[in-house]
């Protein structure tokens, strides 16, 4: 009995870790930059960006995977909302375009990498 509680309970853990969510990612991932201590690079209204995506957090930090939105919109909305990116490659070793914004800049550290499923977001506080 004991250890279907456990079970049970890590199974909740993991659920709530990892939540599920669809409609607006670009105020999601603004209000998530946010609360780690980050900035947008302009004042102008956050464009919508409809999608779908899984979010595990913790102290430091977020990882989103995004899909059902591809990796050019993702893009061309987190350039628009956090400037350009300080490093951007189209094909990173594992053969992913991929994007950094530094913490200098935005308050946070943040990487966007584009997977043939999903696109991930990792974004982590900055330093004190």
């Amino acid at each position: 009995m004991r250890a279907l509680l456990s079970i049970a309970l890590l199974l909740a853990v993991i659920f709530i870790a990892s939540c599920s969510h669809s409609g607006d990612f670009g105020a999601f991932v603004v209000a998530q930059v946010t609360k780690y201590g980050g900035h947008t690079k302009t004042s102008a209204t956050i464009p919508q960006l409809d999608a779908r995506w899984t979010v595990k957090q913790d102290a430091n930090g977020f990882t989103d995977h995004v899909s059902d939105a591809p990796f050019s919109a993702i893009d061309g909305f987190m350039r628009e909302t956090f400037g350009a990116p300080k490093i951007s490659t189209d094909t990173n070793l594992d053969g992913e375009p991929q994007r950094v914004w530094g913490a200098v800049d935005i308050g946070v550290a943040i990487q966007l990498i584009g997977h043939k499923s999903d696109t991930e977001i990792i974004c982590i506080r900055a330093e004190p």
